[in-house]
């Protein structure tokens, strides 16, 4: 059964295209301009209220004009992620909103005082980055010490003492400059360049007969210093002291102790060299300063956030996992070992945060897929408080600042995802009887724990759905009021956009398998359209169905349906699958009356790109397609190295690349698993698009794939932008702008949708 999922909206210009045809107008396509400027709220970082729920603080990416830039940073010290960004504080009574800095300038990380007085903040204003702070009663902005700070991702916020004195922040390495720091994370000595007389010879290793052992040696690499070291230290507010608390570490998360004594920090602690995963180690220090106590190594955590202080007593909370003492444990900062206290269930560890505590620091709450969790921590008797039907449980609403869990006595309030519709909604569950109520359900989705917060009588959520970006929304605690407080997009405002559809099929196993479709506003039931299908191998795209998807938009208000399935994909046989999983999905578009089958397009970026060429040299169904930083060889993969020599096997090894073993191993099968083996099977003009400054997928594979094409006599071309690295988005705007009218001009040419 196919499962239509539209707005009221969509559903009354349905009923009017059947009514009154001949009053139907052709919708204008959305602008190049109006979609790749699409402002959004950075990525991972945090939406907070101030404890009285009067204010809002957040931060808005407002331009994407990207800067060439190292590993992680742009000019002047800047996170790539927070570059081009502006914080905002909006008066929650009547939306009123401020901007922190100008439009030229940059500013992130907003974090708000104990009592929402004053709000922290980095910038570069005045050149490099430094922490701000904002004081509410005056309105003034100053610089709070001229120590530069050296924040590496988004979720490295200013972190206040209960007491509103100070905040702990990671700050450049004392003795250092931020451009030695750049040259480092771009894995670049910062020793002066050699004269012409001097050998520039580098020495990566030489075998050995111990040269297999010494690539499982746990190390780091040696870019890491750069683009994640810093000196974590405590900063008084008033009068801008700085005292350095640890250095020579890679701070990843830190935060100050509820009785405001300790600071409990996680930091880069070794890497699996071939699995290229890395460990941290959790360690705490004296906020008065003194010798760093560490409190467990390895800790094995995606981002090594999973950390939480009780919010009464000096007690830290986390949870390790892939490892034999895989749980969640507890350790007390002042002295003793870590207590493991139960078994880790699968999905309680999350990747940006720790467990949630009961505001009385007597219980633990954890959600997994199916389950809502209390730990209670006198006794460690573990419990399953209940489950929402049909729901798989996403995070417990909380007070972000004290990692409490919103909750008094009676009920708990999760956020779902209907995993049949992939409606997002907020479900209260009691806590003695399980029973569960909806608040609230809407295709769409409402962020992240990172952009929902609730003081007082306000919650914040973000709200977004496939025809609307995200914007803040004020809901009532009891969700059945809900308010718009943000309008990030006016640009868009008129512009009539595509529509989402869900549909189904059966795959030959008969595993049901599931596609999102974007359609064309001006399409009306019956109507055969072109289809492009955006297909990324081994990804269920049809998650993405009520996620707003501007470059797709492009694509769908000219005419296009928009096709994004699910293609799992085996050990072993990647490009068979995919090749087998695209055409199950084009077909049924086809047989829904949906796809004109003489007009299919094909697009894919990263592995999407490698997921092209796999159909492309198994299928002839396919009028045009565009592989953008492609591979088609899992030799050349497996032979990628990083700036440093280190190497990137266990992607074909043990990662996407499927491969599952040595090319030594598995010779036949890295040959039938890489397309530039049979691209003389390939019949389709191919538009090939790739940065030259792409570490992660070199151009060269691309190159390779060009050459052959072009020798074999194939319609093939091939663009290179020069300077820019594997995400297209995060390009400079004139070679974004570029990158999508190629795109588009290509399909027009091809596919004519206009026919």
């Amino acid at each position: 059964m196919e499962v239509s999922r539209t707005t009221t909206f969509t559903a009354a210009l349905l009923v009017l295209f059947v009514c009154s045809v001949s009053a139907q107008t052709t919708p204008e396509p959305l602008p190049l301009a109006a979609a790749l400027e699409t402002r959004t709220f950075v990525a991972r970082m945090p939406v907070q209220l101030t404890a009285d729920g009067q204010l809002i603080a957040y931060t808005v990416r407002t331009s994407f004009r990207f800067p060439t830039f190292t590993n992680f940073f742009a000019e002047r010290g800047i996170p790539g992620e927070a570059f081009e960004s502006q914080v905002r504080i909006t008066r929650i009574a009547d939306g009123e909103t401020q901007e922190l800095t100008p439009d030229t300038l940059n500013s992130w990380g907003p974090s708000w005082s104990p009592d929402g007085r004053h709000l922290a903040f980095y910038s570069d204003r005045d050149g490099y980055v430094h922490v701000w702070i904002w004081e509410r009663d005056t309105r003034r902005i100053r610089r709070v010490t001229g120590d530069v700070a050296r924040p590496s991702w988004n979720w490295e916020t200013p972190r206040w003492t209960p007491d509103g004195r100070a905040v702990v922040v990671k700050l450049l390495p004392l003795g250092a400059t931020v451009e030695e720091q750049d040259l480092r994370a771009r894995g670049t000595s910062p020793e002066p360049v050699p004269g012409a007389e001097e050998a520039t010879a580098r020495v990566f290793g030489r075998a050995t007969p111990d040269t297999a052992a010494a690539a499982r040696v746990e190390g780091l690499p040696t870019w890491f210093p750069g683009a994640y070291g810093g000196d974590l230290a405590v900063i008084d507010m008033a009068t801008g002291e700085v005292r350095r608390l640890a250095s020579g570490l890679m701070p990843q998360w830190w935060e100050v102790s509820p009785d405001g004594a300790w600071v409990a920090f996680t930091h880069l602690a070794g890497i699996d060299a071939l699995a290229a995963h890395p460990y941290s180690a959790l360690a705490v220090v004296p906020i008065s300063g003194g010798a760093v106590r560490e409190i467990m190594r390895p800790l094995r955590q995606d981002w090594g956030q999973g950390v939480s202080w009780s919010p009464r007593t000096p007690i830290l909370s986390f949870i390790t996992q892939e490892s034999e003492g895989a749980g969640l444990y507890l350790a007390d900062a002042r002295h003793g070992e870590p207590r493991r206290v139960a078994d880790a269930r699968p999905g309680w560890a999350r990747p940006y945060h720790g467990p949630l505590w009961s505001p009385d620091g007597t219980a633990i709450w954890l959600a997994n897929r199916d389950s809502l969790w209390r730990l209670d921590v006198a006794d460690s008797r573990v419990r399953t408080v209940g489950t929402v039907p049909e729901r798989s449980i996403l995070d417990v609403l909380a007070d972000r600042r004290q990692r409490v869990a919103i909750s008094g006595n009676q009920h708990i309030i999760v956020r779902t995802l209907d995993r049949e519709a992939g409606h997002q909604g907020f479900y209260r569950i009691h806590i003695r009887s399980g029973r569960v109520e909806r608040m609230l359900e809407e295709p769409g989705s409402f962020g992240s724990s990172f952009t929902t917060d609730v003081a007082g009588e306000s919650v914040v959520l973000m709200r977004s759905n496939a025809r609307q970006p995200s914007d803040l929304w004020l809901a009532t605690p009891d969700m059945r009021r809900v308010r718009k407080l943000s309008s990030l997009n006016p640009q868009l405002d008129g512009h009539t956009l595509g529509v989402p559809r869900l549909i189904e099929w059966t795959a030959p196993t008969g595993e049901r398998r599931r596609g999102s479709l974007l359609l064309p506003p001006s399409r009306r039931e019956g109507d055969h359209v072109p289809l492009i299908v955006h297909v990324y191998g081994g990804s269920d795209e049809s998650e993405y169905l009520h996620n707003f998807q501007p470059q797709l938009q492009l694509l769908a208000t000219r005419g296009y349906a928009v096709l994004m399935p699910d293609v799992p994909v085996r050990v072993g046989s990647p490009m068979e699958d995919i090749a087998d999983g695209v055409k199950l999905a084009v077909d049924r578009a086809i047989a829904l009356g949906i796809a004109d089958s003489t007009r299919l397009g094909l697009l894919g970026h990263s592995y999407g790109g490698y997921s092209v060429l796999s159909v492309l040299v198994q299928s002839r169904q396919f009028g045009a397609a565009v592989a953008s930083a492609s591979q088609g060889n899992m030799f050349s993969m497996y032979g990628r190295m990083t700036p440093d020599g280190r190497p990137r096997v266990t992607w074909s090894e043990r990662g996407q690349g499927g491969m599952g073993g040595t090319p030594w191993e598995l010779r036949d099968r890295y040959v039938e698993n890489s397309p530039y083996f049979f691209l003389d099977r390939v019949t389709t003009p191919l538009l090939l698009l790739h940065g030259g400054s792409d570490d992660n997928t070199p151009a060269y594979l691309a190159e390779e794939t060009f050459t052959a094409l072009r020798r074999l006599g194939r319609v093939v071309e091939y663009v290179r932008y020069e300077g820019e690295n594997h995400t297209y988005r995060m390009w400079r705007m004139a070679n974004q702008m570029d990158y999508w009218e190629r795109i588009v001009g290509w399909f027009e040419t091809y596919l004519r949708p206009s026919q």
